[in-house]
């Protein structure tokens, strides 16, 4: 046992100096061997041991002359370091000679005179932990007991003995010699030393009874009886902070501490303390009111995790952080190796929406005043508030602080009292429901005019609840509520509650309580939400109690189906977190079923059509020996298949691979008596290829588009082989990028075909390179392409919102697996914007019509018409691309010549045909390796 002692030491009579020296003393036992002394096995000698090493100067006397002081203390720690040499730090105590249970014990705490001078307690911590905090912990833990009892926040508790730290009656413990009603004070302790306190509990009213029945006057009444008890402090260790309770089994009354009363009412003041050590210290115990000190709340000093006031709708995230260098910081380290472990649980879309989103989202809201900002009630309250801060915990639960900066309410007796800086907090459920559940004023929700969804069902909105919230007095704090005594603290927590209870019904009518919005659509929406629940995740377990520690914050994980699809019954886990580098608001992931394949393949399948070169044979009424070719999305047969998208399973380790191939090759031979032997082929192959990158990069994406097209032709006449081929590549890069404002799509050039050089054997007249350029576009244009990713990323993510508020986003990523990972950035109110290219549009080259008209062996038979441009996307018409569409009628006979002229130019359809084909015997070569295409760098 470890107590501060006081040794006086007097010097002279002369300096009128009295200092003292606090000291920790121990008692230990030695059990010696000999002459049987008493009944005992043993002979147990105790000993109390001055620890003279820890003795702290106390001065009585503080005036003294400068030095002094610092002289006597230094001189008077020599003195003691001798007297412990000396041995005379060691007192021996009643030694111990019986082992019956009568034995003789000092109680040193007890007899102490220690508190009647300030000087040798002032200062004095226990476990570290201030007298001031400690009692301002029992205070609030009072009032919390208070607030319960008497159905401030809801009903009443139906365990009447859980009040019991406030008020107690006798006949909630059944059948007892008196009856009594006793209401209590908020207790407090005074501090002896680390390990002991002076436990106060204090009986405002004490009223004493003849019977049970405690609706007739009371016999006796009495105020203010305060009861001392010296009790044990027991340190339990909480994170990097400490936990401080009582342990109350070794709790002693002290009577010289205690109030004195006269003679005649003594014998009533003995009952209650024979009450409150047999029955009450027990009640305590039994319902966990033994803290009296715990590291949380706003009360207790302690570390509190970063506040959200400076984060604002406009902040830029850590993605667009670059050290000097080149070198990336270590959240983008961090966030690329968490990109390769995530998974989507069976889900087509996952959104986590993070605690600082949350956060952001009232910061912005409260920029534009109402409610937020300030509120009123019929002039009995008045508030100016902060920002509402949000911090989510386990169990789909929030913890919600208001902090009013300045206002005041109206107590019962019509008193108007001011305040400053009042924070109050509550417990909500986080809840999922359906938009004709909120009871809101719907002209409010911004969500409702936002563009392109007006074929939706309906919207699922994530709210906070705050009709079932639950006051938590832990991270409340109320300066100067106490100035006035405790009954005024209760009446001025009571008026609160009240009016924060309307306060919260004109937050959720003004849709305050929505903190994210998902619209669903119907079952033949190709891309939006068919079907939406939520999840709340964290790393470790996060409560009302633990919350303000620091920890990894939980994240809101929004998942959903498209297409009509069942929702998986995954539980998800936190695997390496959802959210990315700083402060990010959140992440979309998107299913490689839903966005690549769903979307951006089945849209590239565009290129494959138009770039995609294949044989005819010949119709009616035309020419036999002539060469036909087409494009896919023209062919009469094919036009309505698909041209998808293959993966390449073997690829360069950082990118995602996918092919399309196509190969046709015909042949025509004939022979017979009439006509000499002859013979020709057309081999027409398309090797597309897109490469995807799987690594992130924060501020752009490239993804790259190309292929190579090659026309063969070959054929054998009297005994001659000819054969000639020509064949075209082209690429394409598509930035996606990251900026301030969200992600900007964008080509870095408008590219056109190039044509190798024809290679030839033998003498034929066909110019396959002019065939083959007819046919192919002249310029490769995504146009759709990008126009349908932009309607997607640019501008306000229209899949999700955050209440009235758009995200955009930054960052995409996709996995090695297909899915697509993006951040939520800052919130938005931007649109998407015009298709842009890296360089100006290439000068129109000179019309296919004027070269062909040189070709010998051709005539021309023209048939003028007129086209425009065509767009594939009915959803985006004004984006039309600038490749021109044939008619249908004659679609696979006409080039597509568009390079962005002017479309009214008029367009001279033709077609081949050989006067006089010549053929040439030799022997026929073999097919032409197919060309490799690989990924320049790797």
């Amino acid at each position: 046992m470890h107590l501060a002692l006081p040794v006086p030491f007097h010097v002279t009579k002369q300096s009128r100096i009295k200092p003292g020296f606090p000291l920790r003393r121990r008692l230990f036992n030695q059990t010696s061997y000999g002459y049987c002394i008493g009944n005992g096995s043993g002979h147990l000698i105790q000993m109390m041991i001055l620890d003279f090493s820890s003795a702290k100067m106390v001065l009585f006397k503080p005036d003294l002359p400068i030095g002094t002081a610092d002289s006597l203390e230094w001189y008077l720690k020599r003195y003691l370091a001798l007297l412990q040499s000396a041995g005379h730090h060691v007192r021996f105590d009643l030694p111990d000679f019986d082992n019956d249970q009568y034995k003789p014990h000092i109680n040193y705490s007890l007899v102490t005179r220690a508190l009647e001078r300030e000087e040798l307690c002032a200062d004095v911590a226990v476990h570290g932990v201030g007298e001031l905090s400690i009692n301002e912990y029992l205070r609030e833990t009072w009032l919390d007991v208070i607030s319960k009892a008497q159905g401030f926040c809801g009903e009443p508790p139906t365990d009447l003995l859980s009040s019991c730290l406030t008020e107690i009656k006798s006949t909630w413990l059944g059948h007892l010699d008196n009856h009594f009603h006793l209401r209590f004070s908020p207790p407090h302790v005074k501090a002896l030393c680390k390990h002991e306190v002076v436990l106060y509990i204090t009986a405002a009213e004490v009223h004493f009874h003849h019977s049970e029945d405690f609706n007739l006057d009371p016999i006796n009444s009495f105020e203010n009886w305060e009861f001392a008890f010296i009790v044990d402090v027991i340190e339990e260790k909480v994170g990097a902070s400490s936990s401080l309770r009582l342990d109350l089994s070794t709790a002693r009354f002290c009577q010289h501490l205690s109030s004195i009363l006269a003679q005649d009412v003594h014998i009533h003041f003995t009952h209650i303390i024979t009450f409150l050590q047999q029955h009450y210290m027990e009640l305590l115990t039994i319902y966990n009111m033994l803290c009296i000190y715990y590291p949380v709340g706003y009360h207790s000093g302690g570390t509190e995790a970063p506040d959200f006031d400076d984060i604002s709708d406009d902040d830029e995230s850590e993605w667009t952080t670059v050290k000097d260098g080149g070198s990336r910081s270590s959240g983008t380290i961090v966030w690329t190796e968490n990109i390769k472990q995530i998974p989507l649980y069976g889900f087509d879309h996952m959104v986590a929406v993070s605690e600082v989103s949350i956060n952001a989202l009232f910061a912005s809201l409260h920029k534009a005043a109402g409610c937020l900002a300030g509120w009123n009630h019929n002039k009995r309250f008045e508030g100016d508030f902060s920002n509402i801060r949000v911090k989510l915990l386990s169990g789909d639960k929030a913890l919600v602080t208001f902090t009013i900066d300045q206002g005041y309410i109206t107590l019962k007796n019509k008193f108007k009292h001011e305040f400053t800086s009042w924070t109050i907090s509550y417990e909500v459920d986080i809840k999922m429901v359906d938009q004709s559940e909120l009871q809101c004023d719907m002209t409010r929700l911004g969500f409702g005019r936002h563009e392109g969804h007006e074929t939706r069902n309906t919207v699922k909105h994530i709210v906070l609840d705050f009709a079932h919230a639950k006051y938590v007095y832990k991270h409340s704090s109320f300066p100067g509520m106490w100035d006035k005594g405790p009954l005024s603290a209760v009446d001025k927590l009571k008026s609160l509650i009240h009016y924060m209870e309307k306060y919260l019904i004109e937050l959720s009518w003004n849709g305050h309580n929505i903190i994210h919005s998902t619209p669903i659509f119907p079952h033949t929406h190709q891309f939006g939400w068919t079907a939406a629940s939520f999840q709340v995740v964290s790393k470790a377990v996060v409560t009302v109690t633990n919350c303000l520690f620091e920890h990894e914050a939980p994240v809101i994980m929004v998942v959903g189906m498209t297409r009509g699809r069942p929702l998986p019954t995954q539980i998800i886990s936190w695997g390496c977190g959802w959210v990315g580098p700083s402060r990010s608001h959140g992440t979309v992931c998107l299913s490689r079923e839903s966005f690549l394949e769903g979307k951006l393949l089945a849209t590239l399948e565009l290129v494959n059509r138009r770039t995609t070169v294949v044989p005819r044979f010949p119709r009616e009424n035309e020419q036999e020996w002539e060469v036909y070719l087409t494009t896919w999305d023209h062919h009469q047969y094919r036009k309505n298949k698909r041209c998808n998208w293959q993966r390449v399973e073997k690829t360069t380790p950082g990118w995602l691979e996918y092919a399309w191939n196509h190969r046709d090759e015909w042949s025509y031979e004939h022979e017979g008596t009439r006509e000499e032997a002859s013979a020709f082929s057309v081999l027409c192959q398309t090797r597309n290829q897109l490469l995807i990158p799987t690594s992130y990069s924060p501020r752009s994406m490239e993804i790259i588009l190309r292929g190579e097209a090659l026309l063969r032709l070959k054929g054998k006449e009297d005994k001659e082989n000819w054969n000639k081929q020509s064949s075209a590549k082209w690429s394409v890069k598509l930035h996606v990028n990251s900026g301030p404002s969200g992600l900007r799509v964008a080509i870095v050039e408008e590219v056109h075909p190039v044509f190798d050089k024809t290679v030839s054997e033998g003498k034929w007249v066909t110019d396959t390179q002019a065939l083959l350029e007819a046919h192919l576009p002249r310029i490769v244009d995504i146009k759709e392409v990008v126009q349908e990713l932009k309607q997607v990323f640019e501008g306000a993510w229209q899949y999700s919102f955050a209440a009235s508020k758009s995200y955009s986003l930054v960052g995409p990523t996709f996995t090695q697996n297909g899915d697509l990972i993006v951040q939520l950035g800052a919130f938005t109110e931007g649109s998407t914007t015009e298709t842009i290219t890296s360089s100006a549009a290439s000068p129109s080259r000179p019309g296919l019509l004027n070269k062909f008209k040189s070709m010998p062996g051709y005539a021309l038979e023209v048939q003028p018409f007129h086209t425009g441009p065509v767009s594939l996307l009915a959803a985006s018409p004004a984006t039309a691309s600038p490749l021109v569409t044939p008619r249908s009628g004659d679609a696979d006979r006409q080039f597509l010549v568009a390079d962005g002229s002017d479309q009214d130019e008029e367009i001279t359809d033709f077609s081949l045909k050989v006067e006089q084909p010549i053929f040439k015997t030799s022997a026929l070569e073999t097919d032409t390796p197919e060309p490799d295409i690989t990924v320049a760098g790797f």
